[in-house]
């Protein structure tokens, strides 16, 4: 069953991470993870334990796995696979673009966003997408 209250939610955490992305607006997107955050790789686990951990290596982490050529990333479509009260697993599908809009890479990914302490944010990821 899904709550599509929740399914909303989550689909707006979602939309909103991607957009503070692409502004590169880190305390913006960083203010949308729990800790832990977790992301999970086809070979690979990453999960950043603290405040601390994410604002010094997140972006410097995904701006590896993106390269140098990446300029923006767009949101193709949400999927909500589950959804209770309090937590929600979206399947989703992003596309990483070039300034000239040249796509670079398209993955699929499941995210987990949930309510803790009375906030909603994504508390994991798995995608086949390379650590």
């Amino acid at each position: 069953m899904i709550n599509d209250t929740t399914a909303q939610i989550a689909i707006e955490i979602i939309t909103k991470n991607i957009k503070m992305l692409n502004e590169g607006n880190e305390q913006g997107l960083l203010d949308l993870f729990h800790i832990p955050h977790i992301r999970i790789s086809e070979a690979d686990i990453l999960i950043y334990n603290s405040r601390q951990e994410l604002e010094n290596e997140y972006l410097s982490d995904f701006r590896a796995r993106a390269g140098e050529q990446w300029h923006h990333t767009i949101l193709d479509w949400t999927k909500p696979i589950h959804a209770s009260e309090t937590k929600a697993h979206i399947f989703i599908q992003w596309s990483r673009y070039t300034e000239h809009n040249e796509l670079i890479t398209s993955q699929q990914s499941l995210w987990i966003v949930n309510q803790r302490d009375g906030k909603w944010g994504v508390q994991a990821r798995s995608s086949f997408a390379p650590i």
